[in-house]
């Protein structure tokens, strides 16, 4: 007697595959375990910084003197020359000497500017200086005695040469210095020079009023000499 085959389903068969897949991927979890993320092609972006971790400011650091290094532009203007007047000088006596008088005015640099001056026949020069903190701190370096004063101006450290004398004036936005013959001299125009250390700047071309109409034709004005003039024919 023959013996058949036994058939099995096609259920049966998918089943099995099915299981068999199953262990198979439990098995490879259980081998491998919980394995980190493979790193990016780029690299990881940087983690930001803890806003805790920035460095503090340090307490007591003093704040920069604005005036340590001021433009002369800052002082008179920026016109030095514009420190004394005529009647600034007129008032002060150089020594023994009558009253100064003004002759003119020598623009040295950008900062600094010299008074040329008459007083008893005889010839004087002032000049003045705009100057910075670094030379109020240290108007001697010669190591000549500075002289305290409380003015002109906010605070005054005069020098005495030996053939001048030297007034450094600290006002509200710099510091300037006068140099004149005498102390009395460089103190006294000192003093007349400080009211004007926050003047305006002198105007230029551009703010010049426009001159009144004098009468006088422009040449835009002025008749063509090719005209004809009225009342004359001309011949044939």
């Amino acid at each position: 007697m023959a013996v058949r085959p036994v058939r099995r389903s096609t259920r049966a068969l998918v089943t099995v595959a099915l299981m068999s897949t199953m262990a198979l991927g439990a098995l490879f979890t259980g081998c491998t375990g919980d394995s980190e993320p493979a790193p990016q092609a780029g690299g990881a972006l940087p983690t930001p910084s803890d806003p805790d971790t920035l460095l503090p400011v340090p307490e007591g650091t003093d704040t920069p003197d604005p005036t340590v290094s001021l433009p002369p532009d800052l002082l008179f203007g920026g016109e030095l020359c514009a420190a004394l007047t005529a009647d600034d000088v007129r008032g002060v006596r150089f020594g023994s000497s009558a009253s100064a008088r003004l002759d003119d005015t020598v623009k040295l640099s950008e900062d600094s500017c010299q008074f040329l001056l008459t007083a008893g026949g005889s010839r004087w020069s002032v000049v003045v200086k705009a100057r910075s903190q670094p030379d109020f701190v240290t108007p001697a370096p010669g190591g000549e005695t500075v002289e305290e004063l409380a003015g002109p101006g906010l605070l005054a450290r005069g020098v005495q040469f030996d053939d001048r004398y030297e007034v450094t004036v600290k006002v509200p936005n710099g510091y300037f210095t006068v140099v004149a013959p005498t102390r009395d001299a460089a103190l006294a125009l000192a003093a007349k020079a400080v009211p004007r250390v926050d003047q305006p700047p002198p105007p230029t071309t551009l703010d010049l009023p426009v001159p009144a109409d004098t009468g006088v034709p422009s040449a835009s004005s002025a008749p063509d000499d090719t005209a004809t003039p009225s009342g004359s024919t001309s011949k044939p």
